[in-house]
């Protein structure tokens, strides 16, 4: 007999800040995956140059590969505060060192799904907003889904597709804190803090500026993460057993 699934349950989110602030640990993949694609950036081409233009787009997709693999990491890092209430950044990222190839693939093909959503959806107009929200919803869990879901890369999107399907409401939940969580953090709270801070930052010590928006970033990233990985826990895992 099919297992009953858990309903939505919101005290995840109260309880993910908690594990966030006993385990900051959790940022750290983030961080240093925006500290390389910074370092990546300053080397991309760009511009009129069809050379460039081609290195741009691979650096680009570089570093989408690497942000997603340190959200990766974080995932199971953030799995390990609940499982444990202590996470180790160690042992998340042997971890993540060993599901990489699983992770990397996950994230080539919700890249990849949602390009094609935004290219088809760049001729339906406004209506071309709302397929891109559904791909990503349906393909929420595919990144969770290799990372400490077990699940073979090629499989995530799949996977991914059939426990969102099952428990709805708990993804759509997540999918809407992820969305107001980036919207605040990228145009409110690291706009006014690096306002606030950037007086007090000039000449030399100007790349502080964009190691503190980093740092931001990852806090909210990292949070986002631990979350994510107790809302897939708890609906897909109960989905397969």
């Amino acid at each position: 007999m099919r297992a009953k699934l858990p309903g939505l349950d919101l005290s995840i989110y109260l309880q993910g800040l908690v594990n966030l602030a006993r385990n900051p640990v959790v940022i750290l993949p983030p961080l240093l995956m925006s500290i390389i694609c910074a370092a990546l950036g300053m080397m991309g081409g760009g511009g009129n140059d069809p050379l460039g233009s081609a290195t741009g787009s691979i650096l680009s997709l570089v570093e989408t590969l690497l942000r997603f693999f340190g959200i990766g990491v974080a995932i199971i890092i953030g799995d390990q505060t609940w499982r444990r209430s202590r996470a180790s950044f160690e042992d998340g990222w042997s971890e993540g060192r060993r599901k990489a190839g699983d992770i990397l693939i996950a994230t080539l093909g919700l890249t990849f799904c949602l390009y094609i959503a935004g290219l088809v959806g760049g001729y339906l107009g406004p209506v071309g907003f709302l397929l891109v929200a559904i791909v990503a919803f349906f393909l929420i869990y595919t990144v969770p889904a290799a990372a400490i879901g077990g699940i073979p890369g090629g499989a995530t999107l799949q996977s991914s597709i059939e426990a969102v399907r099952a428990a709805p409401v708990p993804a759509l939940a997540l999918a809407l804190v992820t969305v107001a969580i980036f919207l605040l953090v990228e145009l409110f709270v690291v706009p006014e803090l690096s306002l606030a801070v950037v007086p007090y930052i000039t000449g030399s010590l100007s790349p502080l500026i964009f190691v503190f928006d980093s740092v931001v970033e990852s806090i909210f990233e990292g949070y986002i993460a631990i979350v994510a990985a107790k809302v897939y826990a708890d609906n897909a895992f109960a989905r397969r057993w």
